[in-house]
């Protein structure tokens, strides 16, 4: 039987990168998994500069599935983050860091 959620193939890159940054990172993939009415959760809840963020790892080439677009869609809290890579995981936290340092402590996501 397959899973219902695999991890991208960077998946723990991604998570070593916001550690290295210093990032509180809680891993979020398994969800899906336990509950039907998680489906399409985002990957992962990080800490930086006392906010939490939600974030979607995807490969370079990597799509988000239907359910992931719906959960996106359905959130109430703030919109979620698109990393593929580590230079985007860097991108991200800098982003993050100045909107605090610069007195804006909301919706700084890198998703259109």
């Amino acid at each position: 039987m397959r899973s219902l959620h695999r991890t991208d193939a960077n998946h723990s890159e991604v998570i070593k990168a916001f550690e290295a940054l210093h990032c509180s990172v809680l891993d979020l993939s398994s969800i899906a998994r336990k509950n039907k009415r998680n489906r399409g959760a985002q990957d992962l809840l990080i800490g930086v500069c006392r906010t939490n963020e939600l974030v979607e790892v995807k490969t370079e080439d990597g799509e988000e599935s239907e359910s992931q677009i719906e959960f996106s869609k359905n959130w109430r809290g703030a919109p979620r983050h698109l990393v593929r890579n580590v230079d985007d995981v860097i991108n991200l936290v800098q982003k993050i860091r100045m909107s605090i340092k610069n007195g804006i402590t909301r919706n700084v996501s890198n998703v259109e």
